[in-house]
């Protein structure tokens, strides 16, 4: 997930705009959803966006639906919002040709691509350029998108244990690719991998839910 749990900014700064989220979050209002993340976003600054109003936001919409607050449709309009958002910001940042490349994969089976685009834009406010495969990508696709892109850091998130349910030795077949790829940085995050128990200790993939571990600051 490389989000920490831990973060927990103060909302009140940025209440009007959390607020108004969550009101045209209720009511499925695409359009309302968007303006106000551009708002926020063109006032606030990437960072500040990120941590303080686009996470707590996203925690409170998953609360919501796991209460049954909020029906499974009007979670999914408020993700799906924020991420076509990050999405755009991702896709317009400006960065150097020479800059260090990060690709962002989920594990197949793996729906929340969310999280990667947060940590991406991370990567991306520190100078890096930056790449995500989609979600649940087809089995193969991460080794062979690695081996042609050749990125400096794979980021790997599993936000559920899925991928390792429904395929016990993934783990084990991406680290063994990974032990191939000496001059690339593999990382697996997510809570998914966090709490799944695994028979096989990987040793080419780092776990961790630590972006300021991966980043090194």
């Amino acid at each position: 997930e490389f989000i920490n749990s831990d973060i927990s900014p103060d909302v009140s700064e940025f209440n009007e705009y959390f607020l108004r989220l969550l009101e045209k979050g209720s009511h499925c209002d695409e359009l309302g959803l968007n303006r106000i993340l551009k708002q926020a976003y063109h006032h606030l600054g990437l960072d500040r966006f990120l941590t303080n109003l686009v996470i707590p936001f996203l925690k409170e919409v998953g609360r919501k639906w796991e209460t049954k607050e909020w029906s499974e449709y009007q979670e999914s309009v408020s993700s799906l919002v924020v991420r076509d958002f990050l999405v755009e910001i991702r896709r317009n940042y400006q960065y150097s040709d020479t800059a260090p490349f990060v690709l962002g994969a989920c594990l197949p089976n793996e729906h929340h691509e969310v999280p990667l685009h947060i940590i991406l834009l991370r990567f991306i406010m520190k100078g890096w350029r930056a790449q995500l495969i989609g979600a649940s990508p087809a089995p193969g696709s991460i080794e062979s998108i690695v081996s042609k892109l050749k990125p400096d850091i794979v980021l790997l998130s599993a936000s559920t244990t899925n991928p390792f349910q429904k395929d016990p030795n993934l783990l084990e077949r991406l680290d063994e690719f990974a032990k191939k790829h000496k001059d690339i940085t593999f990382y697996l995050g997510g809570q998914g991998a966090i709490i799944h128990p695994f028979d096989y200790t990987p040793t080419a993939i780092r776990i961790t839910n630590s972006i300021e571990d991966i980043l090194g600051v």
